[in-house]
């Protein structure tokens, strides 16, 4: 236990659920409601101190699969996160872009066969799919649906996309 708030003697001994708090441990919290419990953290947040009433969100590229962490797990190479507080990455990191469709569990077990390398004259962002790809000036593709990429014979006349 220690002592969340200050007050005078009289008041912590009568009121000791007010001004004790429980010192939760990593990867959980107090929420500081009487009653003096410890949560764990839920699945895409964590907290890497003790003595909090609160926990925090993964930053984007890292994920926390399990509650009560202490800490968030980066992404493994091709994958990230596009948004705060997710339990796992199912997405490509920049640079990389979803060739096909799959179940999250598919993407983060097989990015090699999912996330494949941007081609050139492309701009991936994280979440890039196929469809989605950013083209450079100058270059064009038959469809949104192949990753092959042309230049343009009269440049003015490919503006690019998303760049």
């Amino acid at each position: 236990f220690y002592l969340a708030q200050v007050g005078n003697g009289t008041e912590i001994f009568q009121k000791p659920d007010k001004y004790c708090r429980i010192a939760c441990a990593p990867g959980s919290y107090d929420e500081g409601n009487e009653g003096n419990e410890c949560k764990l953290c839920s699945k895409g947040t964590y907290q890497d101190q003790s003595q909090k009433v609160e926990c925090l969100d993964c930053k984007v590229g890292t994920y926390a699969a399990q509650e009560g962490q202490s800490q968030c797990t980066p992404c493994p190479n091709r994958l990230s996160t596009n948004t705060t507080r997710q339990q796992t990455c199912s997405v490509c990191s920049e640079n990389f872009y979803l060739a096909q469709v799959g179940s999250d569990t598919e993407i983060y077990q097989k990015p090699d066969k999912y996330c494949l390398e941007c081609p050139e004259h492309t701009i991936c962002d994280i979440g890039t799919t196929l469809a989605t790809f950013g083209i450079e000036k100058g270059y064009w593709r038959d469809s949104n649906r192949t990753s092959v990429f042309y230049k343009c014979v009269h440049e003015n006349l490919c503006p690019g996309i998303n760049t």
